[in-house]
Formats: C-alpha cells, sequence, structure tokens
C-alpha cells in the first residue's frame, strides 16, 4: 500500500517538475552517469533478489524458523526490488521522461510477480527439498 502512495506521488510530482525545473541545468555527462548507475544496479540487484533465498545462511535460516525467516528475508527482498523501482521512476519523471528509467522500472515490474510471497511459494521455501541419492535403483526397478 506504501508502495503505491510513494509511486502516486512520485507521479504527481513528476507531471510537475518539468515545469518547476529546467531539464537544461542537468548535463549530459550527469544523465549519462545516472543512467549507468541505474542500468547497472538493475542488472545487479534482479538476479540477486530472484536467487536470494537459494543462498546457504538464508536457506538455513528459513529451515529453523520458517514465519520469522520469510517475514525477514521476504520483506528485505521486496524492499530491494521496490527501491530500485522507485529510484528509476524518480529519475525518469525528474529528468523529463528520459525513457531508459520507464523501461528499467517496467522490467523490474515484471519481476516483481517471481517474489511476490503467495502460499504455495511460502511453503516450498520453508521445507527442504528431498533429494533421491539413489538415481540408479530408481532405474533397476523399472527394467524387472
Amino acid at each position: 500500500m506504501l508502495l503505491c502512495l510513494i509511486t502516486l506521488l512520485i507521479y504527481a510530482v513528476g507531471t510537475i517538475w518539468p515545469m518547476l525545473i529546467p531539464l537544461w541545468l542537468i548535463s549530459e555527462g550527469t544523465l549519462m552517469a545516472l543512467s549507468s548507475i541505474s542500468i547497472l544496479m538493475t542488472l545487479a540487484i534482479i538476479p540477486f533478489a530472484l536467487r536470494f533465498f537459494k543462498f546457504k545462511t538464508i536457506e538455513r535460516s528459513l529451515y529453523r524458523h520458517p514465519a520469522q525467516a520469510l517475514l525477514r528475508w521476504g520483506l528485505l527482498r521486496l524492499l530491494m526490488l521496490g527501491t530500485l523501482l522507485l529510484f528509476n521512476l524518480l529519475l525518469y519523471f525528474l529528468l523529463g521522461h528520459e525513457p531508459t528509467f520507464g523501461w528499467l522500472a517496467v522490467i523490474i515490474i515484471l519481476v516483481l510477480p517471481f517474489v511476490v510471497p503467495t502460499k504455495d511459494r511460502c511453503l516450498s521455501e520453508t521445507t527442504p527439498e528431498k533429494v533421491d541419492n539413489h538415481p540408479e535403483s530408481a532405474d533397476n526397478h523399472s527394467e524387472s
């Protein structure tokens, strides 16, 4: 809910902002640096957030204390992506609808459904996977 309110606030300010501060105050070098930083942050944080629960310490924490760890780590994962989304939206509107930041925000929006904590996803992330250590024994039984 808070993310939606902040996004609406950014949109409201973003429509008025170009009238308040002329775009020519921002140099090409600054725009290029902001664009590079935003692209690198997006390319680094998205895969990190998607694989976040596969790190050993976080995975162990999810198995030991599922409810507490899922709340803590799930919220952190959503905050990483949400903060990055707000950063790109803010730059999109503040820099006069620069398309790079708009497309980066769209990419993040497309990633968000893969980390939304649904009931099935929460259960699968807090229960250890059973690994079959003897796959050849299954083959032997099927041949008989």
